[in-house]
């Protein structure tokens, strides 16, 4: 599948603009003595507080995406993904569906997306889940998560380093000694570890795992977008949006 772009519109903002009208050499003098004086300005509010390095920030819609989750913080729906960066099926639904996803239903401010850990392969999947965390903490999740879906991990074989790791921080333009600290110290494995747990208490066997308002889907869901644009549609006629 081929990722859809997500476009986001620039942040919108005023500004204000301080003219002179004068009348005679005497009065533009004195207007122009005030001034310098007070000084002009112009003022830019935006849409949304931009986060920690957005520069670096791909183009998630114009709304909030902080830690682990984006979108409209009071959107109607909120999508809970329990997903492992080396499952095939996750990486296809990353990189596809939910590419789509995010420019129709979380652009549109009706779906926020939240991100949680459930680990099916082992030491590799956990390292690679802790290094997202350590990305969340500069709020840079979300480009990282994409960087290691791209990268089509393996389940089967031994690809993630956490030299690998430390250079996709590198690539995003994040602080990479802070980035290389947590990642070291494993600051965020009880993250991990409870968002894990919480999957497994869920009975949760198979990924990527999807939660509507906290209501299961059907494993079929992930066959198409066809299949989330009707669940999706559904609850927004449940709820009268």
């Amino acid at each position: 599948m081929s990722p859809v772009p997500v476009n986001k519109p620039r942040a919108k903002g005023t500004t204000v603009n301080h003219g002179l009208f004068v009348r005679g050499t005497l009065a533009a003098l004195v207007i122009f003595v005030v001034l310098i004086a007070l000084g002009s300005f112009s003022s830019r509010e935006p849409v949304v507080k931009p986060p920690e390095n957005s520069s670096n920030t791909p183009p998630y819609s114009a709304v909030i995406a902080y830690g682990t989750s984006y979108g409209a913080p009071n959107a109607p729906i909120t999508l809970e993904i329990y997903s492992d960066f080396q499952c095939y099926f996750c990486q296809e639904f990353a990189l596809g569906i939910q590419k789509q996803l995010e420019a129709t239903y979380v652009a549109e401010g009706k779906v926020r997306i939240v991100y949680k850990h459930r680990i099916g392969y082992g030491d590799e999947s956990w390292l690679a889940a802790e290094a997202s965390e350590c990305a969340s903490e500069q709020n840079q999740f979300w480009p990282y998560h994409d960087l290691l879906m791209q990268l089509r991990l393996s389940s089967s074989k031994e690809d993630i380093s956490s030299e690998k790791l430390i250079d996709l921080a590198r690539q995003l333009g994040l602080n990479v000694d802070k980035f290389t600290a947590s990642l070291n110290s494993r600051k965020f494995s009880t993250k991990v570890s409870q968002e894990n747990d919480e999957g497994m208490n869920l009975g949760l066997t198979n990924i990527p795992k999807f939660y509507f308002n906290g209501v299961v889907a059907n494993d079929s869901i992930g066959d198409s977008f066809q299949n989330f644009q009707k669940v999706i549609d559904a609850e927004l006629a449940r709820l009268g949006k």
